[in-house]
């Protein structure tokens, strides 16, 4: 499939100078539009500020992770096979055509001229290739046709198709077709000795015959339809940077290059304190708030709707769709959202719309329970998750706007440091009739038993802080806790978006730490876990972390717990967000399961990247939900279908939850921490 073989000088109409003239006058048109329409988006990116935590390197490791996503499509055949196949056929026959279509121009129309002995394409080599781009143009054609037939045809749920979307693909198969037509005629009209090597195009060729096209008849047509096909190759270049939608072949190499290197639940950090003084804006407010970053992603989407598809809230019936949030905003950047707002001052530009309330709608931000999910799901690195964290700062931080389920949690993090507001000295409550040392009176313990607010001040979860107690108990390992001490890490707050309660909460539990000399931590808590390992190094808080299934596995390993009481149960574990997606321990908890005599593993449909959250994080633990829309019912739903003796988990916020979504939904088994089902095989 060659298609600029036989070079302009031989197609039109015997006039050499004039069709070339034409032809790399409209290619030097096709190139200047080319470049200022990527030249518009790489402005507009750069026009983000410079608040990212990566960076260019490692150049090698990030180079080959993006060759390798976008070359195997590795994470879209993970969710849809179907799919991957469709995009792996459409990216790999325009590549190579691309390619071989540039090196015959190149081989034909350059070295030609100068020298016919710097050709390249002649002999077997030739064949060669002309093989491989006949087979790669069929696989198009054949990418091409699944794309259509899946969006209107099959019509997957998570494809919102747009009144365009149509034009892509059907431009792109105009394109292939009428390069094997143009082929196929030139084989036949001049008789080319080698044309087996092009079998597509032959056909073609012959179905030309069959139409009664030979002769000086056929080499008009081939004229025709050569300088038609140029054409659209041309006006489909041009068109690239100027549909969003496009745009993704060359702006999602480069998100993927920059994929985020951090856990996807961690934020950065504010200068909250300079920012007041300085006037400048906390979070996001208006689009010129965002980062480089951040911009580079609403021009690397896709519009594939694997984020909202994966999306718990919107499984849940809610009404956020992650891929809109994007979506719109790069909607609003191009010029297609609302009219700037507000007067600049002082004679200052225009400032733009806020963007929550005009662009995104302020529910869709407190739908969102920072699973994680939509990041996970992504084949092209986008992460909406931050984009509504950061829209969520400027809400609280700027404005002073949440929801009123917030008030009560805000008081209860600054007044006793503590989401429910109760007295520190019900943090011990959970102790009584164990013996265990607080850290003042034990410095020199091994570890920091950190039981976090809900381990804490929740019944429920104080069995798990106390199952936990007997298992280090039994292996001999030293620890104690801070007891009254010991404060909330802050995490319910930075997820809300109130940056300044967590830092203040985040210095005083580090002051605290620090002066007792902490270096290993153990907890129950997936989300204090991420916060002390991840997020507290940013204020000077430097601690070894282990979540206790990460503790209780090599305890296992070490041979220091003896598993020997049989449960005879059929359990079905749940990943926890914070522990399996944003910190990506799975393995750790499904090898104490597998350890626990008589316990029989049984994995559910959504799990461990794929799992469906529980609908506690993001501060929604702390909200009440609309009946029929709650992402815990959701969840004991799809575990109904299992059909286990118990529901084994591993974070406190995800028992809370279970234990309402269990009642609601009337199921049949009970839920267990996974440290509470080691307390009981150990007898």
């Amino acid at each position: 499939m060659v298609e600029f073989e036989g070079a302009t000088r031989e197609v039109f109409w015997n006039v050499p100078f004039i069709g070339e003239l034409i032809l790399y006058s409209l290619a030097a048109l096709v190139i200047a539009t080319f470049a200022y329409g990527l030249y518009r988006v790489v402005r507009r990116c750069l026009a983000g500020h410079d608040g990212e935590q990566g960076s260019f390197r490692p150049i090698f490791r990030r180079l080959g992770r993006a060759i390798w996503a976008v070359g195997s499509d590795y994470s879209i055949f993970r969710t849809d096979p179907l799919a991957g196949i469709m995009h792996l056929l459409i990216f790999w026959g325009m590549v190579v055509l691309f390619l071989g279509t540039v090196t015959i121009v190149v081989d034909y129309d350059i070295l030609r001229p100068i020298n016919p002995k710097l050709q390249f394409w002649h002999g077997p080599v030739y064949l060669w290739y002309s093989l491989a781009l006949d087979a790669l143009g069929a696989s198009l054609i054949l990418g091409l046709g699944l794309a259509l037939i899946r969006r209107y045809l099959l019509r997957p749920a998570k494809l919102k198709t747009k009144e365009w979307d149509w034009l892509f693909p059907s431009w792109l198969l105009v394109i292939a077709v009428t390069g094997f037509f143009v082929e196929g005629s030139r084989i036949i009209y001049q008789e080319e000795p080698w044309r087996l090597w092009s079998p597509v195009g032959l056909g073609f060729g012959y179905f030309l015959q069959d139409l009664g096209l030979e002769g000086e008849a056929l080499r008009l047509f081939h004229s025709a339809l050569w300088w038609f096909h140029a054409l659209l190759v041309l006006g489909w270049i041009a068109w690239i940077p100027f549909y969003p939608k496009v745009m993704h072949i060359f702006s999602a190499a480069i998100s993927i290059y920059f994929e985020r290197r951090e856990p996807s639940g961690v934020l950065k950090k504010l200068d909250v304190e300079g920012a007041f003084e300085r006037g400048e804006t906390l979070g996001v407010v208006r689009l010129e708030d965002l980062s480089w970053r951040e911009l580079l992603d609403l021009y690397s989407c896709t519009e594939c709707g694997r984020c909202t598809a994966n999306c718990p809230a919107n499984l849940a019936g809610k009404g956020l769709f992650p891929m809109a949030i994007v979506d719109d905003l790069r909607d609003y950047s191009l010029g297609y959202g609302p009219e700037v707002e507000e007067p600049g001052e002082d004679g200052q530009e225009p400032v733009g719309a806020d963007l929550v309330g005009q662009v995104v709608a302020p529910e869709r931000l407190w739908e969102c329970t920072t699973c994680g999910a939509c990041v996970a799901a992504c084949p092209v690195a986008i992460s909406p998750l931050s984009k509504i964290l950061e829209l969520r700062r400027g809400e609280v931080m700027m404005k002073d706007r949440y929801p009123e389920g917030f008030v009560e949690l805000f008081k209860g993090l600054e007044r006793r440091a503590n989401p429910w507001g109760l007295p520190g000295s019900a943090r011990l409550d959970w102790t009584k009739g164990l013996d265990i040392k607080l850290l003042a009176n034990k410095p020199d313990a091994d570890y920091l038993f950190f039981v976090g607010c809900a381990g804490a001040f929740e019944p429920r979860n104080q069995k798990i802080a106390q199952s936990l107690v007997k298992v280090l108990q039994h292996a001999g390992v030293s620890f104690a806790i801070l007891g009254e001490e010991e404060s909330c890490t802050g995490d319910p707050a930075r997820r809300i978006g109130h940056e300044y309660i967590f830092q203040l909460l985040a210095q005083q539990l580090i002051e605290t730490l620090n002066n007792y000399k902490v270096k290993r931590i153990i907890t129950i808590c997936p989300h204090c876990y991420n916060t002390l390992k991840h997020e507290y190094p940013q204020f000077g808080g430097n601690y070894e972390v282990f979540h206790h299934t990460q503790f209780i596995a090599r305890l296992i390993r070490e041979g220091r717990l003896k598993l020997e009481k049989e449960l005879k149960l059929r359990a079905a574990y749940h990943d926890s967000c914070y522990l399996g997606r944003h910190n990506r321990i799975y393995k750790e908890p499904r090898s104490i399961l597998r350890e626990l005599p008589g316990v029989r593993l049984v994995e559910l449909k959504e799990r461990m990247s794929q799992a469906t959250c529980c609908g506690g994080g993001g501060g929604l633990m702390w909200l009440e939900e609309p009946q029929g829309k709650r992402v815990n019912e959701l969840r004991v739903s799809q575990v109904m279908a299992a059909s286990p003796e118990v529901l084994v988990s591993a974070c406190p916020f995800c028992m809370t939850m279970f234990e309402d979504g269990l009642a609601a939904k009337g199921a049949s088994f009970v839920a267990r921490d996974i440290v509470e089902l080691v307390a009981e095989a150990l007898g």
